[in-house]
C-alpha cells in the first residue's frame, strides 16, 4: 500500500514524497519526519487524506487496500459523478455475463467505479 501511495504521489506531483540518495538515508529521513508535508499541487482535501493514509509510515496505522477502495476520494458523490458511460456499459456487460453463467466475473467487474 505504501508503494501505491508513492506511485500515486509521484503521478500527481512529479516528485517523490521522501527523496533521498539511498535507502538508508530515506529510512533516516522517515524516522525524523512525523508525516509528509502537503505539496501545493494537491488542493483536493479528499485526495490529500487518501495519500496521507497510503503514506502512513507506521504499517500498523496504514490504510488497507480494502479501506483505500472505500475512501471518499473514490466513493463520494463527486467521484461517482465522474464515472463515464463507457464504464457503466462495461459493468452492465459483466452483470449480463455473470447472469449467463460466466463464473469468472467478480464484484469489481460489475462495479463501474472499479473500471
Amino acid at each position: 500500500i505504501y508503494a501505491l501511495g508513492i506511485t500515486f504521489y509521484k503521478l500527481i506531483t512529479h516528485k517523490y514524497p521522501v527523496n533521498e540518495r539511498n535507502y538508508e538515508a530515506q529510512r533516516k529521513k522517515m524516522t525524523q519526519l512525523k508525516c509528509i508535508d502537503r505539496p501545493s499541487k494537491i488542493n483536493n482535501d479528499q485526495l490529500w487524506d487518501l495519500l496521507q493514509n497510503l503514506l502512513e509510515f507506521d504499517p500498523n496505522k496504514r490504510i488497507t487496500a480494502a479501506e483505500a477502495l472505500q475512501h471518499p476520494y473514490f466513493t463520494s458523490p463527486e467521484a461517482i459523478a465522474d464515472v463515464s458511460k463507457e464504464q457503466q456499459d462495461i459493468a452492465s456487460l459483466a452483470v449480463t455475463a455473470e447472469q449467463d453463467g460466466d463464473s469468472t466475473i467478480t464484484e469489481f467487474d460489475k462495479d463501474p467505479t472499479y473500471i
